[in-house]
């Protein structure tokens, strides 16, 4: 049945999303209502689905049948550009796009903008005092003035969240933000996550992963994806499960919640078994 939800009150409202390219099905009615202020994850392995689905979210690609509603605007019926302003996106692909002679505080800026070419766009003195103090708030304003491409991938990724945050976005989307990352390096970018969100309740987030320990604490509802499908949809406690996890992962899974983080382990006597599987 369809979703009767107001708009006004879900930051996604995704209600029997269908995408087919080519005439091959890439999502399956697809249904999901995520409230406003809420943190919320997208799950699945390689070629669920996330992928496609965040490009619905941020407007990207458009469903071939259903109606996916972003901050209260349906795709096809909103101006994109403006909705984007809306969004903060935290993208690692991103990384090597930014000019080699752009500053730190030139990558935050471009968040004001869309884009990370800034040389037509003249920020106010009240965006560079936002910027500054995104920076502050992920621990790198002594990094300002210092080039981005010099900065430590670590550095480099809270930078981009800075400019995730710069427009005050309503929705806070995180996509796969600690790939690459080495331990120090993934555990300060989710501290900081962590303190920055809690001092934005209002504000929505949503972490796309394939990894259970990039998942907040305060998350309250996973979108599992397989094959384009849903296949489960609910609390953290409902959907990661060892028997859910290991059906949608294909590999025999233990599932562990340890001071509010998530974290899975496959025991190595499946290796051999696994190895059969690839031939």
């Amino acid at each position: 049945m369809p979703m009767t939800q107001s708009h006004q009150t879900s930051a996604i409202l995704a209600d029997r999303v269908s995408i087919r390219i080519g005439g091959v099905p890439i999502l399956h009615e697809v249904s999901w209502d995520v409230p406003r202020g809420a943190r919320v994850a997208l799950l699945g392995p390689n070629g669920s689905g996330k992928t496609t689905l965040l490009r619905l979210i941020t407007g990207y690609r458009f469903p071939t049948t259903g109606t996916m509603t972003v901050l209260g605007e349906e795709l096809g019926q909103t101006n994109l550009d403006e909705l984007r302003l809306r969004v903060g996106l935290l993208d690692p692909n991103i990384e090597h796009l930014a000019k080699e002679r752009l500053r730190a505080i030139e990558v935050v800026l471009s968040g004001f903008f869309g884009h990370l070419c800034i040389d037509f766009d003249v920020p106010t003195e009240s965006q560079i005092a936002s910027a500054h103090a995104m920076l502050a708030d992920v621990g790198l304003e002594s990094h300002a003035d210092q080039i981005f491409a010099t900065l430590s991938t670590g550095e480099q990724r809270r930078v981009l969240l800075a400019r995730a945050l710069a427009s005050d976005p309503e929705l806070l989307i995180l996509d796969e933000p600690t790939a690459g990352l080495d331990l120090l390096a993934r555990e300060m970018l989710l501290a900081t996550v962590d303190r920055v969100i809690r001092l934005r309740p209002e504000m929505t987030v949503l972490v796309v992963t394939h990894h259970l320990d990039e998942l907040l604490p305060e998350t309250s509802d996973i979108l599992l994806l397989t094959n384009g499908r849903v296949a489960a949809q609910g609390s953290p406690s409902s959907v990661l499960t060892n028997e859910i996890l290991t059906e949608v992962f294909q590999v025999p899974v233990t599932v562990n919640l340890t001071s509010g983080r998530w974290q899975w382990h496959v025991e190595p006597d499946i290796w051999p078994t696994l190895m059969q599987h690839s031939k």
